[in-house]
């Protein structure tokens, strides 16, 4: 990626369930390989903040929101997809980005 800024996301996870340990595990991947090392990752258990989930409007687990730059996406899923995740991390005023459901 060109942009030098830092970008913010925010993963939702239910207590330490599998499938949020791979989105965490996965989200350490792309942080290197895609975003190359410029990111922050905040982790919210729905369990200890559900009242974070509803603003947020998170109806599935694990999550992955970005809110930094805008505009925010929400992701669905372990993030072991990499075609759907290249599509999420594309450049932000592209074409490219994905639809709010992560599609």
């Amino acid at each position: 990626m060109n942009d030098t800024s830092v970008h913010q996301y925010r993963l939702y996870v239910v207590g330490d369930t599998p499938a949020g340990q791979r989105a965490r595990d996965n989200f350490k991947i792309i942080q290197e390989v895609i975003l190359s090392g410029n990111a922050e990752l905040e982790v919210v258990d729905v369990l200890k903040s559900p009242e974070r989930a509803e603003m947020d409007r998170i109806v599935a687990v694990p999550a992955l929101v970005r809110i930094e730059p805008p505009p925010s996406f929400k992701i669905i899923g372990d993030l072991s997809d990499s075609a759907h995740l290249r599509s999420f991390f594309a450049v932000a005023g592209g074409n490219d980005s994905p639809q709010e459901d992560g599609t």
